[in-house]
């Protein structure tokens, strides 16, 4: 589940059922006994995350390769502080 300001969602147009990379602050979490919310803002990052299906369309293909490659290094490394 995320939050967005009001003028903020239609720009944003997630889709349900699509996947997203959501990066940014961790202030900007909600946390609450039984959920996690995200609050976008201007600091955050949202990519989609295309299917595996959807990775092998060429206009998908260099997105899933830096996805694939970014999350690898995030796993290896961690995060720069």
């Amino acid at each position: 589940m995320y939050l967005a300001h009001p003028y903020c969602r239609e720009a944003i147009s997630l889709i349900k059922g699509k996947t997203y990379l959501i990066m940014g602050s961790y202030s900007s979490l909600v946390i609450e006994k039984d959920r996690t919310m995200y609050m976008l803002g201007g600091d955050t990052w949202v990519e989609h995350w295309p299917t595996e299906t959807e990775c092998q369309e060429s206009a998908n293909r260099q997105t899933c390769l830096s996805l694939f490659e970014d999350t690898d290094d995030l796993s290896t490394f961690g995060c720069p502080s």
